[in-house]
Formats: structure tokens, C-alpha cells, sequence
């Protein structure tokens, strides 16, 4: 694999993984997001930062990793495909996986409860 595949891996990871609190708690603060062991909260400031924490909690310790690395992988994957595009191709493709996965965890809540 050459460098600047290995490059785009990388970065469309850690883009990924770096943007999912973030892109939860923008979703707590525009619409709702599940809290870890309060519910579902949104449209305040608190929420936001709570669905970041919980974003967290969820990536590392209630999936004993397993998020962390669902996200990391789809978002390598994302930089893979996207690295022929742009130079800052493979950091949007992460962050749009990042936003993807935070909006997959607040819509599955909607629906499973």
C-alpha cells in the first residue's frame, strides 16, 4: 500500500472517530439524542454536552470498544475511497461518517422506544 493510501486510512479514522461526540452533541442541541441513564434530552446546551459524554460512553465502554472500531474502520474505509477526490477528501468522509453514526444512535432510540 503507498503512503498516501495508508495516509488517507489514517485520517478518514481518526476524523471519524473525533467527530462522532460532536456531530451527538449538535444533534442533542438541534433535535434529541439518548443520555446514558437519564433518557433522551435536547434543545439545551447541557444536552449537547451530556450527548457528547454519552457519545463517548457509548464508543468505549458500553460496546467494550467495539464502537470505537465500527467507526474507525467505516471511517478508513470512507478516506480509502474518497482519497482520489481532494487532499481534504478523506477528513470529510470521516467526519460525515462521524455524523452518520451519531444520527444513527439518536434515530434508533426514536424508533426502538
Amino acid at each position: 500500500m503507498q503512503p498516501e493510501s495508508k495516509r488517507s486510512l489514517r485520517e478518514g479514522a481518526c476524523s471519524a472517530v473525533l467527530s462522532a461526540p460532536v456531530a451527538a452533541g449538535l444533534t442533542a442541541l438541534v433535535w434529541q439524542f439518548p443520555i446514558a441513564v437519564a433518557g433522551t434530552a435536547g434543545h439545551s446546551i447541557g444536552a449537547a454536552l451530556s450527548a457528547s459524554i454519552t457519545m463517548v460512553a457509548f464508543m468505549t465502554l458500553f460496546s467494550i470498544f467495539g464502537g470505537v472500531l465500527a467507526i474507525g474502520i467505516v471511517g478508513a474505509g470512507a478516506g480509502y475511497l474518497a482519497r482520489r477526490v481532494g487532499s481534504k477528501a478523506p477528513q470529510i468522509a470521516g467526519i460525515a461518517v462521524g455524523c452518520a453514526s451519531a444520527v444513527v444512535v439518536a434515530v434508533a432510540d426514536v424508533l426502538l422506544t
